[in-house]
């Protein structure tokens, strides 16, 4: 963000402190809120039966699919996350200083920025991965043997 809008070191260092002492914080009263959930509920008259119920259903269902993958499959992971990004460094590099020298207006929007590309095309191919695993949604868009 420092770099998106230009920002003063100062400032922007100010800000940063300002979001880790504030985020800290409420996660801090979250978490007593986690850990006192009996006692709120009660002081609230509240009744969390059904979440219970809803919990147990899904860590019963968790339990039953759950398997450790083995080594083959975590490298085949691993190499999968590698190699995306390494495309996705690769158009970055190339894009953005095509960007640059033909539409020098984008880079008011970072377009020209191999960070915030790489960033994209990141999570471009995250989301369309996670799209076409889901048996589902390519029923939904009628791909076959994928």
């Amino acid at each position: 963000m420092k770099e998106v809008f230009n920002v003063d070191g100062d400032l922007f260092s100010k800000m940063v402190t300002v979001d880790v002492l504030v985020g800290n914080a409420l996660l801090a009263l979250l978490l007593i809120g986690v850990g006192r959930a009996v006692s709120i509920d009660k002081f609230l008259n509240a009744n969390s039966d059904s979440v219970e119920k809803v919990k147990k259903k899904i860590e019963k269902y968790n339990m039953s699919i759950a398997r450790i993958p083995n080594l083959t499959e975590l490298i085949y992971i691993l190499s999968i996350g590698f190699g995306v990004t390494g495309l996705c460094h690769l158009i970055a590099d190339s894009l953005a200083p095509f960007i640059l020298t033909n539409f020098p207006n984008l880079q008011k929007y970072s377009l020209t920025s191999t960070f915030f590309l790489v960033n994209c095309h990141f999570n471009h191919f995250w989301s369309y991965s996670f799209v076409f695993k889901n048996k589902k949604v390519r029923r939904c868009w009628c791909i076959k043997n994928w």
